[in-house]
């Protein structure tokens, strides 16, 4: 038996010094290979020695080549960076290190644009290190010693606490540096990544220890499409519009009666719920981990829901989301896989977990600093100040959206352009999806490529502006529904409609609502029971037919040509050529109305100015056409202007249509009322 002890020993020691992995192990009996697990499993683990470090790990982050669609884990180390191939999970190679570029250093922060990976450190000289990850394709002899490809120096002391990035903006952003702004946020132009530039500084608002910068596409209008970060900064949030780098807008800020150190915060799919990581709560007052939640349905009023308490008493340190789970690294309670199912609530749920601390749960800085979930393979990396890297994968069927660049689209009336989103499945899920989007504006038609998806990949979401779409945005909800079970996932997809109207042919055209400008074509027939607004020059053009419907009109000064010529159009039926027909019609006096504010919150004003004495009616109405308030029953009025007040407080947020009547004519405004 003593020999066999000792030939264990031995095979242990030679494997170690090979630099195998601890090899697969799935979650039975709530353990794998002796780390606390629920439907998590072990892929592989290599600890700090084979990982090059003379010291803790510290983040970790991860590529995908897009050539060859290979998975790397980047190991942020005491000494420098590890670069791990984790094509094969359950077989992981180092393939060399990039050594630290001054000091060794407990912190040090990793993320990726592209093909680069950006590396600071709070080591006093160390600046920003740019690395071409597409050098990890061909490592001849791993592990090897890298360079880097550039190197930003800022400031004196060229430190940084934290590196922030928003791959779709093409910036990255120094956070907790000793140079700029007090430590605030330092914006990084990486569009050439072999000369990153320092654009501009902002720390107005003090230190800001992390953040999260997104195109935004969430349910507030007013700013989507806009460059937002969200700064955590000790005693409060702060939401920042960083479209202007030189003028950096302060939109909010937020915090909570029993914050102590505001640290880490992600945004989930849909731009509406902040989950945010408060690293002293649980130390300085004695709670259990707690997971701060706030509602950003209006950014300038950012809402808080509350907190979910874990049942451990872990510190919390990072978090990130995808779909409907948020994935925390508390330290040492690990990783610990949070359901978004009812987190409108302020709650959540705990999935799943595997705890690479697996001696206690309790207060304390050790045990997982960061995960990154991201990898279409399912594979979460893990990075433990003790343990180094662990590759886990989780074994509950869930399935996941996921958005391309450009997440938000600008569209003109009449102008067609479509997302691209990717849809995975995990774990042996094998439902089918039916897929819709709910929330569809009447300003915008939708085509989805599949109604139904049942296996890995993607969906082409086409959206096309009306030619009589009104300037606004959207945050479009895409949902998917499975069949069986009813799992819900949805991601937020931004429209901001703009501009002229496209003057492109079309085979049959049918236009209603108000048109305040534009050409309107089309080879067969034209159809309109539309408004031209007041002081607008509208041309309707058509081989065929020209159809003005009961109920157009044309306003104060408007100019309105309606002409038969033939449209050239691909693809549309030929029509003869014919000599034009041009009516032209100047808009005679009508009934003038004006609404303000819209979109509201609490109530908006209407101001009817009426040319004679008339019958006039009120009424308000939903998107599916069902009465929702009477704002004004049928009663005589005299000439002139007159008042109504639109209350909208116990109205849900959303489209809602006006109905007004004189005399005998209907028309028909949008309303948007927000929460």
């Amino acid at each position: 038996m003593t020999l066999d002890i000792q030939g264990t020993l031995v095979m242990v020691l030679l494997f170690t010094s090979l630099n195998f992995a601890i090899a697969q192990t799935n979650c039975s009996g709530g353990f794998a290979n002796g780390y606390p697990c629920d439907q998590i499993n072990l892929q592989a683990q290599l600890d700090l020695s084979q990982l090059g470090s003379t010291g803790d790990g510290n983040d970790i982050w991860g590529w995908t080549d897009p050539m060859t669609q290979k998975e790397y884990a980047l190991v942020g180390l005491f000494n420098g960076t590890a670069f791990v191939d984790i094509s094969d999970p359950v077989n992981p190679i180092r393939l060399g290190n990039l050594p630290t570029r001054s000091s060794n250093s407990l912190w040090r922060d990793i993320k990726v644009i592209g093909d680069y990976a950006y590396i600071v450190s709070e080591a006093s000289g160390h600046g920003m290190q740019v690395f071409d990850l597409t050098r990890l394709r061909n490592v001849a002899n791993p592990p090897v010693t890298f360079t880097s490809d550039a190197v930003l120096d800022f400031g004196t002391s060229r430190d940084a606490h934290n590196i922030v990035a928003n791959e779709e903006a093409g910036f990255v952003y120094l956070v907790g540096t000793s140079n700029y702004g007090s430590g605030g946020i330092t914006s990084v132009d990486v569009s050439n990544p072999f000369n990153p530039l320092v654009v501009s500084n902002y720390g107005s608002d003090g230190y800001t220890h992390d953040a999260i910068c997104v195109q935004y596409r969430g349910p507030d209008q007013e700013h989507i499409g806009k460059e937002l970060c969200i700064g955590l900064n000790g005693n409060e949030l702060v939401i920042l519009n960083m479209d202007d780098k030189d003028n950096i807008i302060k939109i909010a800020a937020g915090s909570y009666s029993e914050f102590n150190y505001v640290h880490q915060a992600w945004l989930t799919d849909d731009h509406r719920y902040l989950l945010v990581n408060d690293e002293s709560d649980e130390s300085s007052r004695g709670n259990n981990t707690r997971t701060h939640i706030f509602d950003l349905l209006d950014l300038n009023t950012p809402a808080y829901l509350g907190f979910h308490e874990h049942a451990t008493a872990a510190i919390d340190h990072n978090l990130y989301i995808k779909g409907s789970y948020a994935y925390l690294a508390n330290y040492r309670a690990g990783l610990r896989v949070m359901d978004l199912i009812d987190v409108e609530n302020g709650n959540l749920t705990e999935k799943a977990f595997f705890d690479v601390h697996p001696s206690n749960d309790d207060r304390g800085f050790s045990g997982s600093w960061s995960n990154y979930p991201y990898f279409k393979s399912g594979n979460i990396i893990i990075n433990s100040i003790e343990e180094g890297l662990f590759v886990v994968k989780p074994s509950f069927p869930h399935y996941v959206f996921s958005l391309h660049y450009p997440t938000v689209i600008e569209l003109r009336p009449g102008e067609t352009k479509s997302f691209t989103v990717d849809y995975n499945q995990y774990a042996g899920f094998s439902e089918n999806v039916n897929l819709s989007i709910p929330n569809l504006a009447s300003d915008l038609s939708v085509n989805l490529s599949q109604d139904s998806i049942s296996a890995d990949g993607q969906i082409t979401v086409t959206i096309s502006a009306n030619l009589a779409a009104i300037a606004q945005n959207y945050s479009l909800i895409l949902q998917g529904i499975s069949t069986s079970s009813g799992v819900e996932e949805k991601i937020a997809l931004g429209v901001k409609v703009d501009g002229d109207p496209v003057s492109t042919c079309q085979p049959m055209l049918e236009l209603n609502g108000n048109i305040s400008s534009g050409e309107y074509r089309a080879a067969n027939t034209l159809i309109s029971n539309a408004t031209i607004e007041e002081g607008a020059n509208v041309l309707f053009e058509s081989g065929g037919t020209i159809t003005l419907e009961d109920g157009f009109q044309t306003e104060d000064n408007a100019t309105f040509t309606a002409r038969i010529q033939p449209c050239p159009s691909s693809g549309t039926p030929s029509v003869p050529t014919t000599p034009d027909v041009i009516l032209e019609q100047t808009a005679k006096r009508t009934q003038s109305i004006q609404i303000a504010p819209n979109p509201f919150r609490g109530q908006s004003s209407i101001w009817l100015d009426l040319a004679e004495a008339q019958e006039v009616e009120i009424q308000l109405y939903d998107l599916t056409g069902r009465p929702v308030k009477s704002v004004a029953s049928a009663q005589k009025m005299t000439s002139g202007r007159h008042h109504f007040l639109l209350e909208g407080k116990e109205l849900e947020s959303g489209f809602y249509v006006l109905m007004i009547r004189t005399g005998e004519e209907w028309r028909s405004e949008k309303i948007t009322i927000l929460r």
